[in-house]
């Protein structure tokens, strides 16, 4: 009885997501048709499979963009585990680990930041109270991004609370030494320290205050990163312009993820703007 109840729980959530993320909802194509029907029909035997491998799809499921709603599917059955009980440790962990994912999943494809927050604000409780702070970082990194779309929809409040659960996630990082893990969100709080200089000299000492050892991932970015807000802060337009092409050697000497390189098109494309050269800014908007 349990099983068929949370069976079709889980399938309603699928159904759900699909009938309002829908645009328009009823005229959905053939395709996304399908594969509503086939998270359906192939549920029965998903739900046996295990724990790793649920993960596993889901994580190729959401890098298709056509799949989402079946990496939903393998998140949910996973996450439904941690109310069915009899887990180990580290099963009882991708179940909160799961719920993040969930949580991702409605607020960067979906849209859905209800649901969204509800989501990852359960895997960060259930996080905090077994300790896994792999999790609870991943879910305060989430929580601050979500903020930041929620600012963007008007929600005037947003950043303040973007601005502590990124801090959460940076001394937590810092505490369990995940070095890259803590190097990346202060590059995040690096990035919403525009008009706020206090918070941007409170990051620098604390990254300062933290050693973080010479040759973590983007630590050199962070760096540069830092001066060019400084000058920006600052008023100094022509200074942070020259800093840009510093960060773009940085960023392609690392290797970096390409979002990092949209960051600095974004960044010159401001700049320029405050300066009244409209066409350059118009060039930089064109390349993002």
């Amino acid at each position: 009885m349990r099983r068929n109840m949370s069976r079709r729980l889980i399938i309603a959530i699928v159904v759900l997501v699909g009938m309002l993320h829908c645009i328009p909802a009823w005229s959905a194509n053939a395709e996304a048709v399908a594969a509503k029907q086939y998270n359906v029909e192939f549920y029965d035997r998903w739900a046996d499979l295990p724990t790793d491998t649920l993960m596993a799809w889901g994580s190729r499921y959401l890098n298709n963009n056509i799949k989402r709603d079946s990496a939903l599917l393998c998140y949910s059955i996973v996450a439904n585990r941690y109310y069915e009980g009899r887990q180990n440790n580290h099963e009882r962990a991708q179940s909160v680990l799961a719920m993040d994912n969930i949580g991702r999943i409605f607020a960067y494809h979906y849209y859905d930041y209800q649901k969204a927050y509800a989501w990852l604000q359960m895997s960060l409780n259930l996080a905090t109270r077994y300790q896994l702070d792999s999790v609870r970082v991943n879910s305060l990194v989430n929580l601050g991004g979500l903020m930041l779309m929620l600012e963007n929809v008007g929600d005037t409040t947003a950043r303040a609370h973007a601005i502590d659960y990124y801090w959460q996630a940076w001394e937590l990082a810092v505490k369990t030494h995940r070095w890259p893990l803590a190097v990346a969100v202060a590059n995040d709080i690096c990035q919403i320290s525009y008009g706020n200089p206090q918070l941007l000299d409170s990051l620098r000492r604390s990254v300062q205050q933290a050693q973080v050892p010479a040759g973590t991932p983007m630590l050199t970015f962070f760096h540069h990163y830092a001066d060019l807000m400084q000058a920006l802060n600052s008023n100094r337009a022509q200074d942070a312009i020259a800093l840009c092409d510093t960060l773009e050697h940085s960023v392609q000497a690392t290797r970096a993820p390409e979002r990092y390189i949209m960051v600095i098109y974004n960044l010159r494309t401001h700049l320029y703007s405050l300066l009244g050269d409209q066409q350059r800014a118009l060039e930089w908007i064109g390349k993002t």
